[in-house]
């Protein structure tokens, strides 16, 4: 139930009391956008120079700590992926998705923690572009082309104003304004991606228009983009020691990720200023994303030599040579060979559909010293999604696995002989076709948000400004998947029998290599790695059938336990003042954002008194529907904050900020569903109790502005996380019944890794960030159309086993030369290992390891209004190495390089 009003605001006034007496403390992040108040505004530049120059001014202006990137011209961003010029901010990493930015972290704190907003609005985001992935709050930076944005604003500090939701801190992306541009602009740009591994060439093209008429009070701006992408990565995965096996590894699995991406993006904005005082504008922007990926697989299945749990009749071990202790004292086969060993060949056919289409109408009214601001917004993203499998099982006479000769890949133990047996598909016996299909994943949001600022001529108050927002967000995902007949899929593809009940699956296997070069070429160590595998011919089959066809030809089932149904109605109200004094040397504000949040939730309990397992199909676990759940819960968020910043002379500012910011969990999490994964057996169960993270945190930093775009900096941070959601694993036996491809069945006893969502304690984190950026314009000839930009990073995690992304050492160094026409930038990003997912394997966890990625960038002026482009991502062919909680090889990957070139014009 919501308090009233005027309780409320009397527990404001009483909180603002305190943080004014020092008894509360908070942190600021916006940049001031009224007249009467420092203005920071981003001016359109040329140049890298021109731009840093601007984003250094920005960021000293800035009430608060933050980092700002601009675009250079309209359609001019500085990369071709937003979330790659995000990655150069200091205390700033980001997530790749195959060798793609994908997702944003702020001083170590998992994605989760990072609000990204769209012009100060949050975007519904239904997209899941892995199998089985479910949508989160994370916004997705690759459905969003770097062409339409204008600026990054990167704020570590939040303030009262701001939106809620950014525990670690909240990253704004905006669009150009076509009032503020002010004159008729047109940009294009037109480029073919390279990508090494696929060895395969992809078009990206874009368009913007920006003018003004009825003498500059209408203005309009369109963008259009087309992106496509052919990308190819190669990976090894060992999937963990098995302790229902003692201890043995589970698989080996060696897969070759095709990927086809294809982005159409539009984007219009109208605005419309009357008279000087009044704007009002109505902007779309809509996302269609289709990715098809295909998964090549071959799994060396070492927990499942004879194709049956708990069954070692046929299995022999023929060497075990290493045997160790894990941290918890258990005896791990680290090396080991085995007769009858399970190989199994697939060829995933995953596909993702979606749109994502967001409205905004809005306007700002200025009169006297009051400045009103008010938006109407909503924005839904939907997905469909396919991940249908052939399935097909063959022995080899031995086959072995060795995580001791390197500490990156999981030696594969094959002889010559034992290589052509699993390379001949006439070894291997069909097994089943099905698989994901039709899955649907939905996000809705709808906002209203109203503003009010009062400005001040003189006194101590510089303006004060309050207001209220209302956001009803809904979530809704359910599973569907297809299994078809054996006989049936037999019949329809002309499979013949093989004797022994079975049928021959020869001609849906075939023997692949890379696109381009040869499988993990990029690797050197000593690890066994083939040159080819077997793969399901799992593509050719679905697209020679329509999907009613497909629908047709087996049975469809829904997974009712796994159904996503969340929904949360958040009323937001906050006061901001803002203040200067000791003749405007020290300045910021302070105030107190109160967030109420009502949670509806609906599911279906699971029976596990009943579930079955598939090992033929793709070692499927169903868990049957028991009752229905339903959950209804509220709770309340005060969100204090302050931030100072004091002129020590003309050219250093030091900066305070303290406050209490928060993030929710995603809508999956506390959507009462469970779902399960067969590798090892396990269990996934939500929480519809779970509270939001929650966190006080403190900053202090020194900064220098040395020179036109250079600074030298020193940031402290501290955030202590009063709460987190924990992951608690246990193992459990259950009784289940196996369900063979023949018809039989039988109960078995397996033992589960049974994992649950709690709210935890909260951990302590603490770090420096180090920020030096000068260009050499004072250096003679050719150095000085040179500069560079460095920053450092240090995060103490006092729980590194509990939080994910937190790199101890983070460093960015980056280098560019701009003459006349020419300009040149190199950039290197180094991390640390870090945590990547608490609790995998067996409850080991999984590391990345320490890894640098280097980008660079080189354009050249043809003509005034032309320019000749090229962008390498990765160009050192890093690849992407996690290790288990032992340190044992988990996951090696090869994205490969991506390298983009063609022509941008401006007009």
């Amino acid at each position: 139930m919501k308090k009233p009003l005027q309780n409320t605001l009397k527990t404001s006034l009483s909180a603002i009391a305190l943080i004014v007496s020092g008894q509360g403390l908070a942190q600021e992040t916006e940049t001031k956008e009224v007249k009467k108040a420092p203005e920071v505004e981003l001016i359109q530049v040329v140049g890298i120079r021109s731009s840093l120059e601007q984003a250094v001014l920005t960021k000293r202006m800035s009430p608060v700590i933050t980092d700002v990137i601009s675009s250079t011209e309209l359609g001019r961003f500085p990369d071709e992926n937003v979330a790659e010029s995000l990655q150069r901010i200091t205390g700033v990493q980001i997530e790749r998705v195959r060798g793609e930015g994908s997702r944003v972290s702020i001083r170590g704190l998992p994605p989760t923690f990072t609000l990204t907003t769209l012009n100060d609005r949050s975007l519904a985001s239904a997209f899941a572009l892995d199998y089985l992935g479910t949508a989160s709050r994370n916004f997705e930076f690759s459905s969003l082309p770097s062409e339409f944005v204008s600026s990054l604003e990167v704020h570590k500090t939040p303030m009262a104003s701001l939106q809620e939701g950014g525990l670690s801190g909240t990253v704004v992306v905006r669009t150009h304004s076509p009032i503020d541009i002010g004159k008729r602009k047109f940009a294009f740009s037109a480029q073919g991606a390279h990508e090494s591994n696929s060895g395969k060439l992809a078009p990206r093209m874009s368009g913007m228009y920006s003018d003004v008429f009825a003498d500059g009070k209408v203005g309009v701006s369109i963008g259009a983009a087309y992106t496509e992408r052919n990308a190819e990565s190669h990976s090894s995965l060992s999937r963990g020691f098995r302790k229902s096996r003692n201890y043995t590894q589970n698989l080996l699995l060696l897969e070759k990720f095709e990927e086809e991406k294809e982005r159409t993006s539009l984007i219009g904005r109208i605005e419309y200023e009357p008279l000087d005082n009044l704007r009002l504008y109505t902007e779309v922007f809509q996302t269609e994303l289709d990715n098809l990926s295909i998964r090549s697989q071959t799994a060396y299945n070492f927990g499942n030599t004879v194709g049956r749990i708990n069954d070692t009749s046929a299995e022999q071990v023929i060497e075990s040579g290493t045997i160790r202790q894990d941290v918890d004292g258990n005896l791990l086969t680290t090396k080991t060979e085995l007769t009858n060993v399970e190989v199994r060949p697939g060829g995933r056919y995953q596909s993702r559909q979606g749109k994502t289409t967001a409205y905004a109408f809005g306007g700002k009214y200025e009169f006297d010293n009051w400045l009103i601001d008010g938006e109407l917004s909503y924005s839904k993203s939907d997905q469909i999604g396919d991940g249908l499998n052939i399935l097909s099982r063959g022995y080899i006479s031995q086959a072995g696995y060795d995580t001791t000769l390197d500490d990156e890949m999981t030696s594969l133990i094959l002889s010559d002989a034992a290589q052509l047996e699993v390379d001949d598909p006439n070894n291997y016996e069909f097994l089943s076709f099905f698989g994901e299909f039709g899955s649907e994943i939905e996000d809705e949001i709808s906002s209203l948000r109203f503003d009010v600022t009062r400005h001040f001529d003189d006194g101590f108050f510089t303006s004060i400004k309050f207001g209220a927002s209302i956001k009803t967000q809904e979530q809704y995902g359910i599973s569907k998947r297809l299994d078809v007949d054996k006989a049936e899929f037999a019949s329809i593809m002309g499979l013949t029998s093989n004797g022994a009940g079975g049928y021959n699956g020869a001609p849906v296997i075939e023997l692949v290599g890379a696109g381009s070069g040869d499988f993990l070429d990029g690797y050197s160590g000593a690890a066994y790695v083939p040159d080819m595998f077997l793969r399901a011919k799992t593509r050719s089959v679905v697209e020679s059938f329509s999907r009613t066809e497909l629908t047709n030809m087996g049975t469809m089932s829904t997974n009712e336990t796994g159904t996503i149904d969340a929904k949360e109605d958040i009323l937001s109200y906050y006061v901001q003042a803002d203040f200067s004094t000791l003749d405007d040397r020290l300045t910021g504000n302070f105030g107190l954002r109160i967030v109420e949040t009502d949670q509806e939730t609906s599911g279906i309990a699971p029976d596990l008194s009943a579930i079955t397992f598939q090992p033929d199909a793709g070692a499927l676990i169903t868990i049957p529907a028991g009752g229905p759940i339903d959950v209804s819960r509220s709770y309340t968020d005060t969100l204090p904050s302050l931030n100072l910043a004091y002129e020590v002379n003309e050219d250093v500012v030091a900066r305070f900020s303290a406050s209490r910011t928060m993030s929710r969990p995603a809508l999956a999490q506390i959507s009462p569903s469970t779902t399960a994964n067969n590798v090892p057996p396990t269990l996934n169960t939500n929480n519809p109790y779970l509270d939001p993270f929650r966190s006080n945190n403190f900053d202090m930093s020194l900064e220098w502005y040395f020179d036109n775009a250079s600074i030298l900096s020193a940031t402290l941070f501290q955030k202590e996380l009063v709460s987190l959601i924990e992951r608690e694993t246990n193992n459990e036996d259950l009784n289940i019944i196996e369900l063979s491809s023949d018809g039989s069945q039988r109960t078995i006893t397996e033992e589960f890794v049974v994992n649950t969502f709690k709210n935890g304690e909260g951990v302590d984190m603490k770090g420096i960030e180090l920020t030096f950026q000068h260009n050499f314009s004072n250096l003679p000839g050719i150095l000085s159309n040179m500069g560079t930009m460095l920053n450092y990073t240090y995060i103490d995690n006092s729980e590194p086993e509990k939080v994910t992304g937190a790199s101890e050492n983070n460093f960015n160094a980056s280098g560019y030369y701009e003459g006349d026409k020419l300009s040149v930038r190199l950039s290197y990003t180094w991390r640390d290992d870090f945590l990547i997912n608490a609790g995998a394997q067996e409850g080991f966890g999984r590391y990345i390891k320490a890894s640098g990625v280097l980008d660079g960038n080189i354009s050249y002026d043809v003509t005034e209004n032309v320019s000749v482009v090229i962008e390498a991502i990765n160009l050192l062919d890093t690849p992407t190495a996690s290790v288990d909680g032992n340190g044992y090889p988990a996951i090696y990957e090869d994205n490969g390089r991506r390298l983009l070139f063609g022509v941008k014009g401006n007009f």
